[in-house]
């Protein structure tokens, strides 16, 4: 099962996103292990506003959920930005202070998705059922 999603590039457009993912989320997944996706995606959702579009309310994220039944989510966020170099690994995100500004998103999709893949403008999230 595949399922998209546009959303602008307003913080406003955060609950949809989330509301939109908890929706097709499979019922059968632990509360921790959808809490954790949930907060990965705002997180990424919220980048991808923020940074990639720079909050100009035109510009459009797009949310593409994949379900492989029994295996895997896979989600993927589309900006319109530049796109991302790196990743922290995963020692680096493990360091981190969640306090401290910037990064903190990238930091949490690495320690809680099971694998994170940058192609240009997309971030590319996969967690196991």
């Amino acid at each position: 099962m595949t399922r998209t999603l546009i959303v602008s590039s307003s913080l406003d457009e955060l609950e949809k996103a989330s509301l939109w993912l908890i929706r097709y989320l499979p019922k059968s997944l632990s509360e921790s292990k959808k809490n954790n996706i949930v907060l990965v995606v705002q997180e990424m959702v919220t980048n991808a506003i923020i940074h990639g579009n720079k909050s100009i309310k035109s510009k459009e994220v797009f949310l593409s959920l994949k379900i492989i039944e029994n295996t895997s989510i896979t989600f993927t966020i589309e900006d319109e930005g530049l796109g991302l170099s790196s990743l922290p690994s995963k020692e680096e995100a493990k360091k981190m202070d969640y306090l401290q500004e910037g990064g903190r998103g990238l930091k949490l999709a690495v320690l809680l998705s099971d694998d994170i893949q940058i192609k240009e403008n997309k971030v590319i999230l996969v967690f196991t059922i």
